[in-house]
């Protein structure tokens, strides 16, 4: 029996001994709002100005009772003195990717912030550096008086650090630079500026170690929703599953970077979309169809512009919308074969979509969407892919909520192929729907310790939006636990 302590209700999550640490989260966001709008609008426009106001107010009232603040990033987290951001709510993922793609690990503020250094601050960020070039250790940034940046030395060895920056990262902190990665090469794209490959394939290598080692725990890193930007973290998600699926289907590891880089920059052209498209809640227009379907067109454009990019690659950025039966977009005049690394990506992409929340709809259960895949299969998606593709998934596939036969309730954060209907989940709600407070890891294929032969079983799938949003952040606080050098049993089972 579970005792009072362990339903004990948690300290609260976002108090110190000395300052409440929400404002303080309101404030990075704001930050990386700022950073986020620099990208698509000049320094002077409304929505950076607004964005850099509430940053400043916000940390203004931090640094009138402390007098100074440091922030570290350090495994993927953020850190106030020793109190982690973001344990209950989504982190702005990309923007804590580019500290680390800049080599920035600490930032300490100084009462006297003014909104022009926030602004000069953001700026920086978003500059294409030069090759080799990080904005630490060097403390100041020029016009910056009281924002300091340094790094804090804990990473690998350096020589590997200069070939392979991304060796060894946490998955989360790898999740965060693949979003930085996926921004600066469409933020390359929009300023008709060169494509970093170099960045590109580096992350798609230590992403396909990942998902080589550990292939049940990449596929649920592709399940965390909730992130600062839909067509960001779609392109990394895509990248994940796509490359999940190539190795579940025998693709060489040479094979698996191509597909991951053709899959990261797939939908590189909808730079050229307007967002007020993009982000619409209700029908487009014909005109805005129009501009839509350029998207394809537009991204094979800039991929055949960069060299040293996979050949594939631009293939699957103008083929990704078309179905087998050459529906779709853009229209093709003369018959094709939809090449596999299409076929693909084209099923993460639509996953991925499904299972995402979007203007015009909500996110669908994952078994929802993946039986929506089995609907296209006639004409629209070849059916072998899609029954491998399923399989892969699982009967419950990673991200699904479920209530157990003992009345838990977890989120599935593995699938196992000899016996799709016992994944493992993650436990986070007691039988009587009480949060615990030390979620836990039940694999469904063993036997509960004590019990003799009794194993849990799943009774149902919890659709509501509710319980998605919960398994999520569910789900995320499983991926942090994840040793990035473990090799999890039974991951590829």
């Amino acid at each position: 029996m579970a005792t009072a302590a362990e339903h004990a209700p948690p300290a609260p999550p976002y108090e110190t001994n000395r300052f409440p640490l929400a404002p303080l989260e309101d404030a990075v966001i704001a930050l990386a709002r700022v950073w986020s709008n620099l990208h698509l609008y000049p320094p002077g426009h409304p929505a950076v100005a607004e964005q850099l106001d509430e940053a400043e107010h916000l940390l203004g009232g931090v640094l009138d009772a402390e007098g100074e603040l440091t922030l570290k990033r350090l495994n993927g987290e953020l850190l106030c003195g020793s109190h982690r951001l973001f344990a209950n709510r989504p982190r702005p993922a990309g923007f804590l990717g580019v500290l680390g793609a800049r080599g920035i690990d600490c930032i300490t503020v100084t009462q006297g912030l003014t909104v022009s250094e926030l602004a000069t601050f953001c700026g920086a960020l978003v500059e294409t550096p030069e090759e080799g070039e990080d904005l630490a250790p060097h403390p100041l940034i020029t016009g910056v008086d009281h924002i300091l940046i340094d790094e804090l030395g804990i990473v690998a060895d350096d020589a590997a650090r200069r070939t392979r920056p991304f060796l060894g990262m946490p998955l989360a902190e790898l999740y965060s630079s693949a979003i930085a990665c996926a921004r600066q090469t469409m933020h390359a794209a929009r300023t008709d500026q060169p494509i970093d490959v170099s960045l590109s394939m580096g992350v798609v290598e230590e992403l396909v170690g990942r998902v080589i080692q550990d292939r049940a725990t990449a596929m649920g890193l592709a399940c965390v929703k909730g992130h600062d930007e839909y067509t960001l973290a779609h392109s990394v998600h895509v990248a994940l599953l796509s490359v999940a699926f190539g190795d579940a289907i025998g693709l060489t590891e040479d094979e698996l970077h191509d597909l991951g880089a053709a899959a990261l920059l797939h939908d590189v052209g909808k730079v050229f979309v307007p967002t007020e498209v993009l982000r619409k809640p209700g029908k487009l227009t014909s005109e805005e169809w129009e501009l839509m379907h350029r998207h394809p067109i537009e991204g094979a454009a800039v991929i055949l512009g960069c060299r040293d990019l996979p050949a594939a690659a631009s293939v699957v950025a103008f083929e990704h919308h078309l179905h087998c039966d050459l529906t779709g977009y853009p229209h093709v005049r003369r018959r094709r074969e939809i090449s596999l690394w299409s076929m693909i990506v084209s099923l993460a992409d639509i996953y991925d979509a499904l299972t995402s929340c979007r203007p015009y709809r909500p996110a669908l259960p994952p078994p929802e969407a993946a039986a929506e895949l089995d609907r296209m299969a006639n004409g629209k998606c070849d059916p072998r892919l899609v029954v491998w593709f399923r399989e892969m998934l699982g009967l419950y596939p990673p991200g699904t909520c479920v209530r157990l036969d003992t009345g838990e309730c977890g989120v599935v954060c593995r699938s196992h192929l000899a016996d799709p209907a016992r994944p493992t989940v993650w436990v986070f709600l007691d039988a009587e729907g009480r949060p615990l407070l030390n979620p836990h890891e039940v694999r469904l294929d063993e036997m509960i310790p004590g019990s003799g032969k009794h194993r849990r079983s799943i009774v149902e799938a919890i659709p509501s939006a509710e319980a998605l949003a919960r398994g999520a952040r569910a789900l995320d606080a499983w991926l942090r636990l994840q040793s990035p050098g473990s090799e999890a049993e039974g991951a590829n089972g």
